[in-house]
């Protein structure tokens, strides 16, 4: 999860694909287990008690609302 919200962090609120994360972040290179990513976006969400602070834009694309 620390990976993952680093690496949102770092693209400056740029939009981030799930793909890319995936890929990137959890190093998988099929896209079998997508839901793996919305699962520690979701955990991330409550332990930042924001709900707004990641933004998903059409279900796929990620990005911190500063």
């Amino acid at each position: 999860e620390y990976d993952l919200l680093l690496t949102i962090w770092l693209a400056g609120g740029k939009l981030v694909t799930r793909e890319y994360l995936m890929k990137e972040v959890m190093g998988y290179d099929n896209y079998v287990y997508d839901r793996t990513i919305d699962t520690h976006i979701k955990n991330l969400r409550k332990k930042l008690q924001n709900q707004d602070m990641i933004l998903t834009v059409r279900g796929k694309w990620y990005r911190l609302n500063s």
